[in-house]
């Protein structure tokens, strides 16, 4: 198993007192397999794929629980700066609003050369090479991404760009939250092509946050279904959506 969640509690600390988002989870994320974790907003599904990361947000914290990623070791556990040089090469995430992640001040190819630099990758040239691919298998035209600056390119183009930087540097688990969501059909039919292709080519453990059930089935080998901060339902994708079992799944 390439990563393994037992009871996983992350609270946030609000004017009310402390307010459980997540709550007691348990959860498997088995290696070549894309898992979707579906529910919708206010749910706890994008606040527990965080967690396999330890960048809960703000005031967020978990405060029960195991987070065991495969060569790395309980998540939970590892000191800032381990932390960071694992986010990259362990464990790679894409964030919903991409534009987010981006620096304004600097063209996306120096931007992956930071990266490259921050995890101490020596050949660079094969890092630019290697991201120019995977731009052109995204439909993007390589040179005109990595000399432009953020507000240069659209939010479809940006968000993109964030799984090219999730990808480049070959992170076994890979995961994605509302990947889509800044796309248009056609480029979001593109997208999740080359995701399907490259979990395949490459082996990689993925995770799927989504509220849309129809990418769920179109790309998932396995859903699990969160409400209020737990899950409520798992198993694999065709079974949960042809035969669900609880009432919200079936509400879904």
């Amino acid at each position: 198993m390439a990563v393994e969640l037992r009871g996983v509690t992350v609270t946030y600390r609000t004017d009310e007192g402390e307010f459980p988002a997540v709550n007691d989870v348990d959860l498997d994320l088995p290696t070549g397999v894309i898992t979707g974790i579906v529910g919708e907003s206010g749910s706890g599904k994008s606040t527990l794929a965080l967690a396999v990361l330890g960048a809960t947000t703000g005031s967020g914290r978990i405060t029960a629980g195991t987070v065991h990623v495969d060569r790395v070791g309980d998540v939970t556990r590892l000191k800032p700066g381990r932390l960071r040089r694992v986010r990259g090469t362990d464990l790679s995430f894409v964030f919903q609003a991409s534009q987010n992640s981006l620096n304004p001040l600097r063209p996306v190819g120096k931007q992956l050369l930071d990266l490259g630099r921050s995890h101490g990758v020596r050949d660079r040239r094969r890092l630019l090479r290697e991201a120019k691919e995977l731009a052109e298998r995204m439909g993007l035209d390589p040179h005109r991404v990595m000399t432009s600056y953020q507000h240069e390119l659209s939010g479809g183009m940006r968000q993109r760009v964030g799984i090219i930087f999730a990808l480049v540097l070959g992170s076994p688990v890979l995961i994605l939250d509302e990947p889509t969501t800044a796309l248009d059909m056609i480029s979001q039919s593109a997208v999740l092509s080359i995701l399907r292709t490259l979990h395949e080519e490459r082996g990689l453990t993925t995770a799927l946050v989504t509220h849309d059930i129809g990418i769920v089935a179109e790309l998932t080998d396995r859903m699990v279904v969160m409400y209020a901060g737990r899950i409520v339902e798992e198993g694999p994708t065709g079974d949960v959506l042809t035969d669900p079992k609880h009432p919200y799944t079936q509400g879904l």
